[in-house]
This record gives C-alpha cells, sequence and structure tokens, in this order.
C-alpha cells in the first residue's frame, strides 16, 4: 500500500500486512504523528511525524548547516540539535549508537540509531528540513533484536520526496 501524504515526504510505501493505529496524544501536542504497527508477532512501529511548532532560529539555523553535506556528526553539531532531538539527546534515557548525514534518494537526512537506555527497546530513523524551520521525522521502533528488520529500510527506499519543500 503506498501511503499519500500533504508534507516534505510525499508518498511511501508501507510494508505488506502493516496498519495504521489511532494513538492518543495529548490536547496540545507538538507534532502530528502517524503510527503503523506490524502484522500480528511483530512489536515493530513506524511513526511518521510532523512537528506542528517550528523549530527556533538557532537550532533551524544548525540542522539545516549539518545537513549541507553527508558527514557523520560531532558533540558539537549534536549538541546543537539537542532542543530538537527531544529525548534522544540525553544521554541518561537514549543511547546514540550512530548520528550522521546522508542522502536518501537525493535529500539530506539526520540519520540517528540507538537504543532506550534500560530497555529492550530501539529507534532508527531520521529527521529531515520541510521547510525554512520545520522537521518531520521518520522512525522505526522496537525490540532491539529487531532493529534491522528489513521492511524498515524497503519503507524508507521507498520514499518519494516533495521538492518544494
Amino acid at each position: 500500500m503506498r501511503l499519500e501524504l500533504t508534507w516534505a515526504i510525499r508518498s511511501m510505501a508501507l510494508p505488506e500486512g502493516w496498519t495504521e493505529v489511532t494513538v492518543e496524544t495529548p490536547e496540545l501536542a507538538s507534532k502530528l504523528v502517524r503510527t503503523f504497527v506490524g502484522p500480528a508477532g511483530s512489536d515493530m512501529q513506524l511513526q511518521l511525524a510532523k512537528r506542528v511548532s517550528r523549530l527556533n532560529e538557532t537550532v533551524s539555523r544548525s540542522l539545516n548547516q549539518c545537513l549541507t553535506h553527508v558527514h557523520e556528526l560531532d558533540e558539537t553539531e549534536w549538541s546543537n540539535l539537542v532542543p530538537m532531538l527531544g529525548n534522544l539527546g540525553d544521554p541518561s534515557v537514549f543511547q546514540r549508537l550512530n548520528a550522521r548525514v546522508l542522502a536518501l534518494n537525493g535529500r539530506s537526512v539526520l540519520w540517528v540509531d540507538g537504543e532506550y537506555v534500560g530497555q529492550n527497546y530501539s529507534a532508527r530513523g531520521f529527521f529531515c528540513a520541510s521547510g525554512r524551520d520545520e522537521v518531520e521525522e521518520l522512525w522505526c521502533l522496537g525490540p532491539v533484536k529487531e532493529r534491522f528488520d528489513p521492511v524498515f529500510d524497503q519503507a524508507i527506499h521507498s520514499i518519494e520526496w516533495d521538492r518544494t519543500c
């Protein structure tokens, strides 16, 4: 099934057997989130998120500067993005295994991979700029043992971007 959006991510193929679920969010949530779960027996989730609130100018500038070329993020770059990263930027909550900028189907994204501290839970995915000071995210969440499930790779490589964002 092809998921059509009006975001920077214009469309993406959902893995076979995956369905969208409704997740309760706080009234004043700062993101629009769409969550998809795998077939029975899978604990994996895909989450697409679009921030409702804009990034502050400093963080937006830092993100856009990072996205100019493919590279591993250094500690200064990572620290500059902590306000955007939320709990991923807190080492007592999230053990970052990798943070780098890569080209995904012709667009630069900030790729993050890691595990939640004290939990058998991992997250890997990306942030992409979707306007002057807006950001979108796509995450694969699930048990550490399933972190490299190929369905996520198939989904992200099927992304078509809105070239106007």
